[in-house]
């Protein structure tokens, strides 16, 4: 009967210890693929929002980085770049609203910490500046967003500009006393190619 039992236990045993060897390697590589994006400390500048529901909150994203960038014969018409934010770098005054701001009916930044953006191309305006639909995506969510932006000086390129966001396409927040408008004012320095 001991024998049986045995026979019945060990392959038991054998799949249990599989699973949670297969469990761990996929945390490990989830943990790895979290891991691969190395974010500069410091920012090439700063990334604020804000946003206005009767009282205005301000905040910044600390940790972000370009990933990418060619701007051919410092023309900024042709300006191609890719950019990380790191989600979990959100920052407000108030400390209980900057960790509701990671969680998921927010920027869900637990689940997914990287936002991407990418901008492929500008035409001029009327300010002296240039206006470009960037691609965001947000908690899995890609969507346009349409900035505007002045290089202050070139070599290396001083870029100032805000774009305005509707948080509501990227699911992010609720209706309760939240603005549906989120403005995004940027002013970094280019990375040499």
């Amino acid at each position: 009967m001991k024998r049986y039992f045995l026979l019945l236990v060990l392959p038991l045993m054998f799949a249990a210890c599989k699973q949670t060897t297969n469990s761990t390697q996929t945390t490990e590589a989830a943990n790895e693929v979290k891991q691969a994006i190395e974010f500069n400390e410091p920012a090439p500048g700063k990334l604020k929002w804000i946003s206005n529901a009767g009282w205005e909150a301000i905040g910044t994203f600390d940790r972000w980085k370009f990933e990418s960038v060619d701007v051919p014969d410092n023309d900024f018409s042709r300006v191609k770049a890719e950019i990380l934010v790191d989600l979990m770098s959100v920052k407000h005054e108030k400390k209980g609203l900057e960790n509701h701001l990671k969680e998921d009916d927010y920027l869900g930044a637990v689940s997914d910490n990287v936002a991407r953006i990418s901008i492929d191309g500008a035409t001029t305006n009327d300010r002296g500046g240039f206006n470009a639909n960037t691609i965001l995506t947000l908690k899995g969510v890609t969507k346009e967003v349409p900035v505007s932006f002045r290089v202050m000086k070139s070599m290396p390129a001083r870029v100032v500009g805000e774009g305005m966001l509707m948080r509501e396409d990227f699911g992010v927040g609720d209706d309760e006393g939240v603005a549906k408008e989120v403005k995004i004012e940027f002013n970094f320095t280019m990375p040499r190619e």
